[in-house]
């Protein structure tokens, strides 16, 4: 684990840590937390994305991105250097707080099919205020999610975005097509114009499905009332908090 989100660094700095670990054959789980802390005359995403390409025996890699902030390059350099981890089962991303845009995450995701034994995706994007309705809606006509073969369980915080139910849906709708996705957990917490249409819509989205993954979704600080009626096999609803499918109940 290298955590330098507390310091002020320069990219060459990062570059000769990371060059290091090629040393260590054998390392297969590696955490790195960056921040906004790079000296902004440097291409820090382009150092990350190069030396992280290196470590092909890595099955899982946690990178916190928290707070970055978008200097001579974009993040897209970054998730090009995940195409040669071969290995990778479980990728945890934080990039809430940052600057990214909703072409740079479909670039990610159009990354991800190179990665074929990916089980697990834990993708933070909580308060990314570059990407609104009609960047979620752009995530949501990218084509290749049925090419994630392996993914089992995903993870994705869309929290404290200024989003609504018509792009959100999309998206789960497109999320649906991972063929075998068994778990989604969704937070959509101070999302504030998510209401009870939302909850109807994606319910009536499922029934249409003859396989269906287990999806929870926190609710806190939105406008979900808990007063929509919707009966389904096996979930449990409550005022913040929606686990489907189940039976409904307030």
């Amino acid at each position: 684990t290298l955590d330098f989100s507390q310091e002020y660094y320069f990219t060459s700095e990062l570059s000769t840590i990371l060059e290091s670990l090629i040393t260590l054959p054998k390392l297969n789980d590696f955490s790195l937390s960056c921040g906004r802390n790079f000296n902004p005359f440097f291409n820090p995403t382009l150092s990350i994305g190069t030396e992280i390409s290196k470590l092909t025996k890595l099955t899982h890699l946690h990178l916190n991105l928290s707070n970055w902030r978008r200097y001579s390059s974009d993040l897209t350099t970054v998730f090009e250097g995940f195409r040669n981890l071969f290995n990778l089962v479980d990728l945890k991303l934080n990039l809430s707080y940052s600057s990214i845009s909703s072409v740079e995450i479909v670039r990610f995701f159009e990354v991800l099919q190179s990665l074929s034994n990916l089980s697990s995706l834990d993708l933070n994007l909580s308060a990314c205020c570059h990407i609104n309705d009609n960047g979620l809606k752009t995530i949501a006509d990218f084509t290749g999610f049925g090419l994630l073969e392996k993914l089992i369980y995903l993870k994705l915080d869309l929290s404290r975005m200024q989003i609504n139910n018509s792009s959100v849906l999309p998206l789960m709708r497109s999320l649906l097509l991972v063929p075998n996705l068994s778990i989604i957990d969704l937070n959509l917490t101070s999302c504030h114009f998510i209401n009870d249409d939302f909850i109807k819509d994606l319910e009536n989205l499922l029934m249409t499905k003859s396989k269906r993954p287990k999806i929870t979704i926190e609710l806190q600080q939105t406008r979900v009332t808990g007063k929509v009626r919707v009966v389904f096999d096996a979930v449990t609803v409550s005022y913040t908090h929606l686990t489907l499918p189940t039976i409904y109940s307030v």
